[in-house]
């Protein structure tokens, strides 16, 4: 079984409070600060959203001073609520300044950053790629002049007079609309407690002016609008996997909601509503779903694979194909039935029959986020993408001009095959190859079978690694432990794959790995000094690597596979430098997002295991679960 990443719930529009912090930098400061929602998101992109918070700010032009406040939103906005006020510091460039033209006007200046406070990206409809849109603040009322240096207020105006542009938007709730409104757009994806580059706003107001108020709308585009749920395969007992759920709210945060699950395909797999226990039932493709019984737009869906039995291993599609002689000819193939989403895609094109041989181009394209063709996602397998002409029914007579012939894996005959010499990234399309297939004299129609065999990068991440534990004995042995993350659709098998320590010095202590055993695709395996839970605090090492390699001397990690008679490659590598960064006593260091490069230890994408992930018997970690910092 093959299960994939999850496929996340589709989103719209609603207003929240208390998601963002505004800041304003310059010379004097009035500030508010309040509790910011921190939390986890899944990798997968979602159909996007917008979430907006509002502020009102009042400028006090003689004092040089301004206040902002958030408002409690009303009607369908309450359940939205939450607790404490937003950080804002708003600064000015203190006394107004005179403008020469027209001489009764001045203006006042400041510069405003926007950070995000929640537990997913914003400025993002995926997760990922910037929206167009960008993150915008769009002035929903004002700006008014609220009171005057002398006399009463008459004819005194201000006015936003650098904004980015001048939009209209409409509440998520469609109780208010603005059209012709400016607004100030701030670019690029915002991580959680990411903060944007300052941008310069510039009000100007008649000379007059004591105090003037505006209100703004802060309108974030996100990936999951109103939560999401994340789905994990737990244990397997024979057809059966227990699935596990976690669910979170639009800020990012967990909530304790029960969920109900749900099979796509019940001649594939079926699920339990309330346990989540999968059951394979026959070869195909599914997808469960786990949706909140509190909101059922918190959803999230696996996709499942089921194999059928007796596919060979090593084989990553089987193609039908379906050819008539008949004038020109023509020729459908199709991925053989039960094999549920091709791993990769074949198109046939430029069909002619002459003679009684049939010609036709054939392209292969990768699905697979690993590389195939290639060892190490870097180099051209020697075998190239291999597609074997398997198997023909009557009238089929054989190819004529295959690049050669070998036996199938699983098989017992050799069989000719087409070698695409070069590697193909996910999405990408290999070059053509023509292919000539004779078939018998009087021959109509005739069908063959292709299969397709490709060497498989890895998508083997180093996504924790506790180098300096505490537990039942005074040594680090044999609790020391790292963690690998399957980041790719396809189980990895971990036999013969190499562990080294690859430091700067030049020592290259390593263990080959003997036993086997698979990372399931999207899943986590642990590897330690021992499997022992009472000996090395708790932690379920899934193989024991011994004593040959120690974390407390390790300049870097290396997952490495051997290729050919005397080639090492490299599948990922982490290093650290900073014992005091990466070496806390009994804090495991955890990959942030497993998407993004984990080379250094010491860098941004790694932090200190949360105090709240806590496992065996004290130890900070989340060992073969999602890392407790994990952002996407």
């Amino acid at each position: 079984m093959l299960l994939g990443s999850l496929v996340p719930p589709s989103s719209r529009r609603r207003v929240v409070r208390s998601l963002l912090s505004v800041s304003i930098l310059g010379l004097g400061a009035c500030a508010d600060s309040g509790d910011s929602v921190v939390g986890t998101a899944p990798v997968p992109a979602g159909a996007g959203g917008n979430l907006m918070v509002q502020y009102e700010c009042t400028v006090d032009v003689a004092a040089g001073t301004q206040s902002c406040q958030t408002p409690r939103p009303s009607g369908a906005a309450r359940a939205d609520l939450i607790l404490g006020k937003p950080y804002v510091a708003f600064t000015t460039t203190g006394a107004a300044s005179s403008r020469l033209d027209p001489a009764n006007e001045d203006t006042t200046s400041m510069n405003v950053a926007l950070t995000n406070q929640i537990g997913q990206p914003v400025g993002t409809l995926d997760g990922t790629t910037a929206a167009a849109t960008g993150n915008r603040i769009f002035f929903h009322s004002g700006p008014t002049v609220t009171s005057v240096k002398v006399g009463t207020k008459t004819t005194e105006t201000v006015r936003v007079d650098n904004p980015s542009g001048v939009g209209n938007f409409t509440s998520p709730d469609g109780t208010f609309a603005r059209t012709g409104v400016p607004y100030y757009q701030y670019d690029g994806v915002l991580a959680r407690n990411g903060t944007s580059a300052p941008k310069p706003w510039r009000f100007v107001y008649s000379a007059n002016t004591k105090t003037f108020t505006y209100s703004v709308l802060v309108s974030v585009p996100v990936q999951y609008e109103f939560g999401w749920v994340q789905i994990a395969a737990g244990a397997v007992t024979g057809a059966n996997h227990d699935m596990t759920a976690t669910v979170y709210n639009h800020l990012g945060a967990v909530v304790a909601e029960e969920v109900t699950w749900s099979s796509s395909n019940s001649a594939v797999v079926t699920i339990d509503a309330t346990t989540g226990v999968m059951t394979d039932v026959g070869p195909g493709y599914a997808a469960v779903t786990a949706t909140s019984k509190v909101d059922s737009r918190r959803k999230g869906t696996m996709p499942v694979t089921v194999e059928p039995t007796g596919l060979p291993e090593g084989v990553l599609a089987v193609y039908d194909c379906q050819a008539s002689t008949g004038g020109s000819g023509s020729l459908v193939c199709g991925q053989l039935g039960g094999y549920g989403d091709p791993n990769l895609w074949l198109t046939e094109s430029n069909v002619s029959v002459a003679g009684n041989v049939l010609q036709f181009d054939l392209t292969v394209q990768n699905l697979l986020p690993e590389g195939v063709g290639t060892p190490d996602g870097s180099r051209v397998d020697t075998a190239g993408v291999t597609v074997f002409v398997a198997s023909g029914t009557a009238g089929f007579a054989g190819v004529e001009n295959a690049d050669g012939a070998r036996v199938l894996p699983g098989g017992s005959e050799a069989r000719p095959f087409f070698r695409y010499d070069q590697k193909l990234v996910q999405h990408e399309v290999s070059g053509f190859k023509t292919y000539q297939l004779s078939f018998a004299p009087g021959t109509t129609e005739f069908s063959f079978q292709l299969h397709v065999v490709a060497e498989v990068q890895p998508l083997l991440v180093i996504n924790e690694v506790m180098t300096n534990p505490t537990g039942p004995t005074s040594s680090d042995v044999p609790l020391e432990w790292f963690e690998v993350y399957n980041a790719g659709r396809l189980p990895v098998q971990m036999q013969n794959l190499l562990l080294a320590d690859s430091g700067g010095s030049g020592r290259r202590a390593f263990h080959l790995i003997t036993s086997p055993f698979l990372v399931p695709a999207g899943g986590y395996a642990v590897l330690g000094m021992s499997t022992n839970t009472a000996d090395n605090g708790g932690v379920p090492v899934d193989y024991a690597y011994g004593t040959a390699l120690s974390f407390l001397s390790l300049d870097a990690l290396k997952i490495s596979r051997a290729y050919g008679a005397s080639d090492t490659l490299t599948l990922d590598r982490t290093q650290y430098a900073s014992a005091t960064i990466s070496g806390k006593n009994g804090i495991s260091r955890e990959l942030i997002n497993p998407a993004l490069d984990n080379a250094n230890m010491d860098g941004s994408n790694w932090a200190d295991a949360l105090a709240t992930a806590v496992y065996g018997s004290g130890g900070r970690g989340t060992p073969k679960a999602q890392n407790s910092t994990y952002t996407p």
